[in-house]
């Protein structure tokens, strides 16, 4: 969490004045360990889940 707080600070001090709501923000999805866009030509993938 500490590295959450200073990445939180850092973004605060560069974008201040931008008038934009702010926030972070996460979503599930699923990454590939191995074989980004093989998976269609008959190679290899191992995908995993994250978040919830």
């Amino acid at each position: 969490m500490q590295d959450l707080n200073k990445l939180w600070k850092i973004f605060n001090k560069k974008y201040t004045d931008t008038g934009l709501i702010k926030g972070a923000f996460s979503a599930p999805g699923r990454v590939n360990l191995i074989g980004e866009h093989t998976d269609y030509n008959e190679g290899f993938v191992l995908p995993i889940a994250i978040g919830k």
